[in-house]
């Protein structure tokens, strides 16, 4: 079955076919290019690899839906092992409903925030910090409710569907990191009310970042063991980014990095001069700040770059997307000089507010870009529950996951493909083979 010139999902695209195809037009169109371009017939690894992972996706029915839906980005969090446990207990489209309300109370949590702080430090009001922070304390009890829920669907998942394999050290490290995060705010709280820092403090600030520094450099750790240029390669690979060079592996490297421990090196520069325990100025301990913002507009410009010189968008598209990197980074950016200048005394005459006006707009916009995205993904949610409800009595509704009633041609599906079919040795003798999956042995 061959796709049409335009119009088909990568993966479709990969196995020529298009998203109507069948579970056995999928193994069929599997089985034919995988005699054609594997390595050992002399066809080549990269296009193997590609063709295995498209098989792998696609022949999976919850995979298959999550991609339909979301593309790949659907399918990492199929996945992961933070998130999978719940996408398949709660379903794609619900999860990403609840992410999306999630970001739409932040951004609006967020805007509160700015203008709350805006009124105490320019003494329009006189409030406590307590109050001042009333929106911290609403995003705080949203994040520690959905760590609890996320504790619940593993625990439930774990001794009622004996799944034990799928839960690891790794998601309650995601638990506990709400709680560090917690009492992070709860002792910043605690120096602020007793102002004028520092020498009111009842608590080092170092030690008051303590618990956010700790998350971070646990971060830091699992990404520095994830970071290989191989594992870099191979996803871009996965993507579809044949046309990659070693300076766009080092540059994902390198703003990776830049993600995780900016904000380490933010909080250590903000802790020693409040604690006084250096002379620096403000400039000084925002280099941090201007380190990822940099970093984030000068790998978005890359990236899109690569995403060019890979046909994978065309120039006016990449030229919208340049615009955008800079209005995404620029305002910020905007705000941090507005804030650094006033804090300095360069400007002292210029409210906080009006410092805060460039972050104020992009936070408006994101918020209004979340209610949409909320009600896009309610709806589907909405939809693939009244599929299932229309489904319940036939055959295959109990053993249907979540999610794959969005694929008609997968109602009679088994819930998951084999890798290995008894009834084709060459299929099992092709999956089995480790030669396409890394290009650089089945070269060598």
């Amino acid at each position: 079955m061959t796709a049409p010139p335009g119009g088909i999902p990568a993966r479709y695209a990969v196995l020529e076919l298009t998203p109507s195809a069948s579970i056995s037009d999928i193994r069929q169109s599997y089985r034919r290019l995988a005699l054609i371009h594997h390595p050992d017939r002399g066809g080549d690894a990269s296009k193997m690899k590609a063709i295995n992972d498209a098989y792998a996706v696609l022949s999976d029915p919850r995979k298959r839906a999550a991609y339909d839906d979301f593309g790949d980005r659907g399918v990492e969090a199929a996945e992961s092992p933070y998130t999978g446990p719940v996408v398949d207990q709660l379903g794609m489209s619900l999860v990403l409903t609840l992410a999306t309300v999630s970001l739409l109370c932040f951004m609006g949590c967020l805007i509160m925030l700015l203008a709350t702080v805006s009124v105490k430090v320019d003494g329009v009001v006189n409030w406590s910090w307590t109050a001042t922070l009333f929106p911290v304390w609403i995003v705080v009890a949203v994040f520690v409710l959905f760590a609890l829920v996320y504790v619940v669907v593993l625990c439930r998942n774990a001794v009622v569907d004996g799944e034990q394999s799928k839960v690891t050290w790794r998601n309650f490290v995601a638990f506990f990191a709400v709680f560090f995060v917690v009492a992070t705010a709860i002792m910043i709280d605690m120096n602020l009310e007793r102002g004028p820092f520092p020498s009111g403090s009842p608590i080092p600030w170092l030690v008051a970042f303590a618990p956010v520094l700790i998350v971070n450099l646990v971060a830091a750790v699992q990404l520095l063991f994830q970071m290989r240029p191989a594992a870099i390669r191979e996803g871009m690979l996965q993507q579809g980014l044949l046309v990659a060079s070693a300076l766009d592996v080092a540059g994902v490297i390198v703003v990776n990095f830049i993600r995780v421990l900016w904000f380490v090196c933010f909080l250590v520069l903000l802790a020693v001069k409040l604690d006084s325990l250096a002379s620096m100025s403000g400039w000084v301990v925002a280099v941090p700040i201007f380190t990822e913002i940099l970093a984030e507009l000068t790998h978005g410009m890359m990236w899109l770059t690569l995403l060019h010189r890979n046909e994978k968008v065309t120039c006016g598209q990449a030229a919208q997307s340049y615009v955008w990197q800079l209005i995404h980074n620029g305002l910020p950016l905007c705000t941090l000089l507005l804030v650094i200048v006033k804090l300095e005394g360069i400007n002292s005459t210029r409210t906080l507010a009006v410092c805060f006006i460039p972050l104020f707009l992009q936070c408006s916009f994101y918020f209004v870009m979340a209610v949409f995205g909320a009600c896009y993904f309610g709806a589907v949610a909405k939809q693939e529950y009244t599929h299932r409800s229309g489904d319940e009595g036939g055959a295959d509704s109990s053993t249907a996951p979540m999610g794959a009633d969005a694929n008609p041609h997968e109602a009679t599906a088994a819930p998951s493909v084999p890798r290995q079919h008894d009834d084709n040795q060459d299929e099992a003798h092709l999956r089995s083979d480790s030669a396409y999956s890394n290009p650089a042995e089945a070269h060598a």
